[in-house]
């Protein structure tokens, strides 16, 4: 597979895209470390272990790291991961991983985004707020009815 394009991201990261479209975000010394250079190929084997070991490790890092500030939705999550170069295979593998242990809790973050909100905010409002967090409108009903609202259809 032949590098198209390497574009710098940050001073420390490039984003690498391939004549196959696959697209990653490497840190400079780890292009250094497989010899990495725009207009080669790739040999198979360092893609696979880039594919397979060095990004979901660091998208299962990089998802934890977040998550350790402050809650996130799934939505909102991979969209950080998607952001940092994260291919969607990744960000699926690293969700998965975060949600198997909760760590990641739609109905969760709702209850306590509805808790947090419910004084300042109208039924409508704090909706709104969530549906644009990524939280569908089921999971919605069922905080609101959770942390104590009355159910609306």
């Amino acid at each position: 597979m032949k590098v198209t394009q390497m574009t710098e991201i940050s001073k420390s990261r490039v984003r690498i895209s391939t004549d196959e479209e696959f697209t990653f975000a490497l840190y400079k010394g780890e292009i250094r470390r497989f010899h990495i250079r725009e207009g080669e190929d790739i040999e198979e084997t360092v893609l696979d272990t880039i594919r397979e070991e060095l990004l979901p490790k660091r998208a299962k890092l990089r998802a934890m790291n977040l998550l350790k500030n402050r809650d996130y939705t799934a939505k909102q999550l991979r969209d950080k991961l998607k952001e940092g170069g994260y291919p969607e295979e990744t960000i699926e593998e690293a969700l998965s991983y975060v949600e198997s242990y909760h760590y990641t809790d739609d109905l969760r973050y709702a209850v306590n985004f509805i808790r947090n909100h419910a004084e300042g905010r109208s039924h409508r409002r704090i909706e709104q707020d969530l549906l644009t967090r990524g939280i569908d409108r089921d999971t919605f009903q069922k905080a609101w009815v959770e942390w104590g609202g009355i159910a609306t259809v």
